[in-house]
């Protein structure tokens, strides 16, 4: 498809020649989208090339397809040509949070095999006939891609034209640009819990490491073995920057024990012995993993939550986590099970790292003021004279 209507706006895409900039006078996939709130009066909201500059220099792009989810974010897929590659099939997008006017970083469906010649005596090398981008309707994270690519020549036309071309077709997510293993780590498991039963009581807490929101939505939870979940939050799951974010099996805090779970997963439980916990993101690429053993090194609590210590240390190492001994405001009332979900807990520590520091003297005192980017119950420091 060229054209879809989202939300409001229209998306579509097209081969055109630049006059002017980086892609000028040769052919380049585009891409606009076109704000029609008001019907009568329309607005380009957003638009950009597809320079391909990242498969190959001097690339050609062209015969794109494109693609919205339900956030607004962009798929498009596109044939692609230079002096030092065969025509081959690549896709890329746009989350509705990157920059305006750009796309990620171009993948390969399929490159090409052979230099490709068809004009069928149109004076003109034909390329194209078959390429669509769509939504995965079951998950609306998901997109699938088919295009055209160069393969191996074959039996020669009038003319001795020989090139042929294959289709490929496969799938992709979309990935907030910049995410990496270690950005979101796991800091809390109530895997048995007391109060209430298992199936009602499981949780476990996420940390974002980072100084910037961080979206889940569409990120799998999964163990090692049948369990797995994919998120689907109908819009942004975020762990806000420097935050935490609970995942539970229940979210109603009238069964699950009394507390608050920013979202209800399904298809996965945490086992009251060995288990792992693993969170992968769009691409597939696991962010942090945690390995329980069921008390051999980690805490086996029963009625009380394992809390990783300290956040900068290796949560899948058994001796950097604890039992919680607290049951911390974030749970409503004072009896139940054990824990700190959503907070940091009385038997954890983030590191303190100092944002600014300066100091001051004057008048028989010195004066010292600082920040730090996690801790905010900071009593001071202890001075030593040298």
């Amino acid at each position: 498809m060229d054209a879809v209507w989202r939300n409001n706006s229209l998306y579509t895409c097209a081969t055109l020649v630049p006059g002017s900039g980086s892609d000028a006078g040769q052919a380049t996939a585009h891409w606009w989208q076109i704000n029609t709130s008001n019907i009568s009066s329309l607005t380009l909201s957003d638009q950009g090339d597809i320079g391909g500059e990242d498969i190959a220099t001097g690339t050609y792009t062209f015969f794109p397809s494109i693609a919205v989810d339900q956030h607004d974010n962009i798929a498009i897929g596109f044939s692609a040509s230079a002096a030092t590659i065969h025509p081959g099939a690549y896709y890329t997008g746009r989350l509705s949070t990157d920059p305006s006017g750009t796309v990620q970083s171009s993948g390969t469906l399929a490159a090409g095999v052979d230099y490709y010649i068809r004009t069928f005596g149109s004076g003109r090398n034909r390329w194209g006939d078959y390429t669509a981008t769509v939504i995965d309707p079951t998950d609306e994270n998901t997109f699938w891609v088919f295009n055209e690519y160069a393969i191996t020549r074959g039996n020669p036309t009038t003319g001795g034209e020989d090139g042929q071309w294959g289709t490929r077709w496969g799938r992709f997510k979309l990935q907030p640009q910049g995410v990496n293993p270690g950005d979101i780590i796991i800091t809390e498991i109530m895997q048995n819990p007391a109060a209430v039963s298992d199936a009602n009581g499981e949780w476990f807490e996420i940390y974002n490491t980072t100084n910037s929101a961080i979206d889940i939505d569409g990120w799998t939870i999964r163990d090692d073995g049948t369990d797995s979940h994919t998120i689907n939050n109908s819009g942004p799951l975020t762990v806000p920057a420097k935050g935490f974010l609970v995942l539970g099996i229940d979210s109603n805090s009238a069964t699950n024990g009394n507390y608050t779970a920013n979202y209800q997963y399904s298809g996965f439980t945490l086992d009251n012995g060995a288990d792992e916990v693993v969170l992968e993101d769009l691409t597939g690429t696991v962010i942090d993993s945690v390995d329980y053993d069921g008390g051999v090194s980690f805490p086996n609590p029963t009625g009380a939550s394992m809390a990783l210590k300290v956040f900068t240390s290796d949560n899948n190492v058994g001796s950097n986590w604890t039992t919680s001994t607290s049951r911390e405001p974030t749970f409503s009332g004072t009896s139940g099970d054990l824990g700190s979900p959503g907070t940091l807990g009385s038997d954890q520590a983030l590191p303190v790292t100092l944002a600014s520091f300066s100091l001051s003297a004057g008048d028989g005192e010195v004066t010292l003021q600082w920040a730090t980017e996690s801790e905010t119950d900071n009593l001071g420091f202890k001075v030593f004279r040298a």
